[in-house]
């Protein structure tokens, strides 16, 4: 093999070690020349690290994935909701996902009440996909994530890096992947034919090892192989996946109207500019979250089907409701559920129609106002 003396294109050295003591090995040489050691190498569009921290590949794609959310942010007054999520796909989750099978750290599961907790690492990058969904909805800073992501049907990067690994495995049983990789595979613990494949788990001693792609997806795969009573098809296995981890789409119905839906997803999520939002998140400028009107508490219930401030605003939005349940012959108490979200039995032209008629009782009441 022909060796390239050009420094600037020739072989290069990086050594892995988690010593905290630095490991003296000699230098290596090729037809007679040094190749130097290097302390990261980008190889495939992957920076590696001799920590095998992955921090560096990770700080880069942030960073890339920022500048993007900051030209969402921009246009977010100007593009239909649907556009705003595929910017959101194609330019910044794109770069949060790239290599995410291979850099992934399983969350921590603790005891009540701490829950589940994610590595520093991976929830820098959570942060972003939150940042991102306020900038797709118009959301306040300090807006539930878990509301948030239900109300964009988005799973948590956790989640899908969870389900990334597992679909790479089936691939590598499947063979869909190169030999090498289908080599590593653990043996099957059935021995039974025509049952599910469940390997035998990795002896494990540290959470670095435990957290590492073949040990941590194998242990997945055998929690979820189990609902299948065959190998499943890739197709299925994903549609699995997604029924588990992804929170159904709350639909605004093809509504485009970005200043008016920016609205209606903060009351939704309950950060808004109602004075019982302000106070339960302790804005300063709110020490009471009763309403002006001195009739009670300013919440979502108060300013739809109370407030006196509102009321011949509020007689023309319960008309145009009633009529659109009544022609589908259905009779029931109006909530702010059912001016926010719509009602299911309804077609998606009359949850069209019904939350305009929403959204112009918001616009009309200049309670939301700049």
């Amino acid at each position: 093999m022909a060796f390239n003396p050009d420094p600037n294109k020739q072989a290069a050295e990086i050594l892995f070690s988690c010593k905290k003591k630095p490991v003296l090995h000699p230098a290596l040489y090729f037809n007679g020349a040094p190749v130097s050691r290097i302390s990261e190498h980008k190889h495939l569009g992957l920076t590696v690290q001799p920590s095998l921290s992955f921090e560096k590949h990770i700080t880069e794609k942030i960073t890339k994935a920022k500048k993007n959310i900051g030209i969402i942010k921009h246009l977010n007054s100007l593009l239909p909701f649907l556009s705003l999520k595929q910017m959101y796909v194609a330019l910044v989750r794109s770069h949060l996902e790239y290599c995410d099978v291979i850099f992934h750290i399983p969350p921590k599961i603790h005891l009540p009440p701490l829950g589940m907790s994610l590595h520093d690492h991976m929830e820098k990058i959570e942060k972003v996909q939150y940042q991102a969904a306020l900038a797709v909805t118009g959301a306040w800073q300090g807006t539930s994530r878990t509301k948030l992501y239900e109300e964009l049907g988005w799973e948590s990067l956790s989640d899908r890096r969870i389900c990334r690994r597992v679909l790479q495995l089936h691939k590598i049983v499947d063979e869909k992947t190169p030999k090498y990789l289908h080599d590593c595979l653990p043996p099957n613990r059935n021995v039974i034919i025509n049952l599910p494949l469940i390997f035998k788990e990795f002896k494990i001693r540290t959470d670095r090892y435990s957290g590492s792609f073949f040990p941590n997806a194998v242990s997945l795969w055998n929690n979820l192989i189990v609902n299948f009573q065959n190998l499943p098809t890739f197709l299925c296995l994903k549609a699995h996946l997604v029924s588990l981890f992804r929170p159904p789409l709350k639909s605004i119905y093809g509504i485009h109207d970005p200043v008016s839906l920016r609205n209606l997803f903060q009351l939704r999520v309950g950060l808004s500019k109602l004075r019982h939002h302000k106070k339960r998140h302790n804005f300063l400028d709110t020490p009471s979250d009763l309403c002006l009107c001195k009739s009670g508490i300013e919440d979502c219930d108060h300013f739809f089907l109370v407030c006196p401030f509102y009321n011949s605003l509020r007689t023309v939005l319960q008309a145009k409701v009633n009529e659109i349940l009544f022609k589908n012959g259905i009779n029931l108490v109006l909530t702010s559920d059912i001016y926010l979200y719509g009602h299911k039995p309804l077609s998606v032209n009359d949850n069209h129609d019904l939350l305009l008629a929403t959204l112009e009782f918001i616009a009309k009441s200049n309670r939301f106002a700049n």
